[in-house]
């Protein structure tokens, strides 16, 4: 939740629950209000408000799940449940390219150096895995004239890092 975007939608008249700092108590009470509003369309981080959903559907027609775990959940714990068609956006291909491997990968390095106050050129960047978020890491801090060293226990995202010209070892060694 950014709090800014909520006190703005909030001024536009719209209701919108939470904010940052939000206990899961809290985020709980939250997502039950969501759902007592009745809702047509569900927007879903987690899949906590398809759950609570699932409970009383009247007049829901479907929603999205943006979430790996959000993802397992409604394929697991919540399979049968919902009786509403759910797309989890985290399956697109698409979202992993323009979302995990370069947006990601980018407010990750930028983070740092905002968070830290240091500059990443000449520094050693120890990235653990090379799923897309990792990719996308690796790639930006490299473009940023760090020194990338991906650790990755699969061996064929290992092998593809080296293809993609970093250095791959085991954290232990990268540590």
């Amino acid at each position: 939740t950014q709090d800014d975007i909520v006190a703005y939608l909030r001024e536009l008249g719209m209701t919108v629950f939470g904010s940052r700092d939000d206990s899961l108590d809290t985020h709980l009470v939250n997502v039950r209000s969501v759902a007592e509003a009745r809702p047509s369309i569900l927007l879903d981080n987690g899949a906590d408000l398809a759950a609570l959903a699932a409970e009383d559907p009247a007049g829901i027609i479907g929603g999205t799940e943006e979430t790996t775990s959000g993802g397992i959940r409604l394929r697991t714990e919540l399979a049968g449940r919902i009786p509403f068609p759910v797309i989890v956006i985290n399956d697109s291909l698409l979202k992993a390219i323009g979302e995990n491997k370069h947006a990601v990968g980018q407010s990750v390095v930028e983070s740092f150096m905002r968070i830290t106050n240091l500059m990443v050129p000449g520094r050693r960047f120890v990235v653990a895995g090379y799923g897309w978020c990792g990719r996308g890491l690796a790639n930006r801090a490299r473009g940023m004239g760090s020194n990338v060293v991906v650790t990755e226990v699969d061996p064929l995202p290992a092998l593809e890092a080296v293809m993609d010209g970093f250095r791959v070892m085991p954290i232990a060694e990268a540590a």
